[in-house]
């Protein structure tokens, strides 16, 4: 029964990311090919990866990804459908992102479109956080705020690339935070909603630090349990079956996507996808991996210091020693999710070495743990919760 619902889902989602493609490239191009110009003239003034903050890597404007591998790809070269799968030669990712940045692209220059972004980036980073402080509590909004600080959410707006993911998350957010007495009473439905949440970000994502998606709402719901009284073992149980579904979502429609191309545009985009898979995760001579130093890389990158490193792993095993005070079923949860971004660097890691300046995102969820757990150590009172 459970099976079946997860196939059915599964199925109506790739019907409807095939048919948004298609569609989205069906769609007369009015000014597409004028704008795509002006978006190569920035690449060519501003350069690839410049950053807003001089000394800072961690708020450079992916310009490369938005000016010369997005864009150029909303202007079809044959057939919508063919033009949808492939991609011009990068048909190993869905490319949802065009299904939003063709229309926005025949009508405005990238420069206007990304002003519309950031005005939705800060709109829903206010009522994402709102909807938290409401049906959590003020300590976790502000920690999720702070989070989302860390990452540079100010820049969010100024690359596409970056801000696709974070807008579907704090949309999801959102929608389960509107939904907190359903997921609660009915908790075995969280685990679907992740699997959806990680097949729409596989879809429009271009592997940037897809499992904040993950764990920035997973935190929420871990909340939500723990102010309903929830026992270790439900808590336990929801994180991992939602992590798993998660990554069932977020691979299955990868993997779709290399079939479904393969058939439609009759080459083996799965040999092609499984090969840049293969270099992604093990590198090559020009590339080698270094696992330890890449995670340590990022984790500088967010925190600023290996000595967080320390102060993160205190909090933690402070949090759980200190049981009068923090709850197991919220404390070791927390402390699973907190390493997901870790698992992610060890198995991309060539990918993660390489973009160390917008991978390092990843962590957003494991930053507002630390907070979280800090402020509840400080002060226990701060998860009173609203009744």
């Amino acid at each position: 029964m459970i099976l079946s619902k997860y196939i059915k889902t599964f199925i109506c989602l790739l019907v409807i990311y095939t048919g948004l493609m298609f569609l989205t490239f069906l769609l007369p191009n009015f000014n597409l090919e004028k704008n795509i110009n002006i978006a190569h003239q920035m690449y060519a003034t501003d350069g690839p990866y410049p950053a807003t903050i001089k000394g800072f890597p961690q708020t450079q404007i992916d310009n490369f990804t938005d000016l010369e591998i997005m864009a150029p790809r909303m202007l079809a070269t044959d057939s919508a459908i063919h033009h949808a799968m492939d991609m011009d030669n990068y048909a190993r990712y869905w490319h949802g992102y065009a299904v939003v940045l063709k229309p926005l692209l025949s009508f405005f220059e990238m420069k206007d479109i990304r002003l519309i972004y950031n005005t939705v980036v800060i709109f829903l980073l206010c009522y994402t956080s709102y909807s938290i402080a409401t049906s959590v509590n003020k300590t976790s909004s502000i920690a999720f705020i702070l989070s989302m600080a860390a990452m540079h959410v100010e820049i969010f707006g100024l690359s596409l690339q970056i801000s696709n993911m974070f807008i579907v998350m704090m949309l999801f957010i959102i929608f389960i935070c509107r939904n907190k007495t359903a997921l609660i009473y009915s908790n075995n439905i969280i685990p679907l909603y992740f699997f959806i949440l990680g097949s729409v970000i596989n879809f429009i994502d271009l592997l940037t630090a897809p499992v904040a998606s993950l764990s920035i709402p997973l935190i929420i719901i871990i909340l939500f349990l723990y102010e309903a009284k929830a026992t270790f073992i439900s808590s336990i149980k929801t994180t991992i079956l939602s992590s798993i579904s998660w990554g069932l979502g977020y691979g299955l429609t990868w993997v779709a996507k290399w079939l479904i191309a393969s058939a439609i545009l009759g080459q083996n985009v799965f040999l092609n996808a499984i090969q840049s898979m293969f270099f992604r995760t093990v590198g090559n001579e020009n590339y080698p991996i270094h696992r330890i130093d890449t995670i340590l890389n990022n984790f500088t990158a967010m925190f600023y210091s290996e000595y967080m490193l320390i102060a993160l792993a205190v909090v933690l095993l402070m949090a759980i020693i200190l049981k009068s005070h923090i709850s197991l079923s919220l404390s070791l949860p927390l402390l699973f999710i907190s390493l997901i971004p870790y698992i992610w660097y060890t198995i991309l890691s060539n990918h993660s070495q390489i973009h160390t300046f917008f991978t390092y995102r990843a962590q957003g969820g494991t930053f507002m743990i630390f907070l979280i757990m800090l402020a509840a150590i400080i002060r226990p009172n701060s998860f009173n919760f609203r009744k």
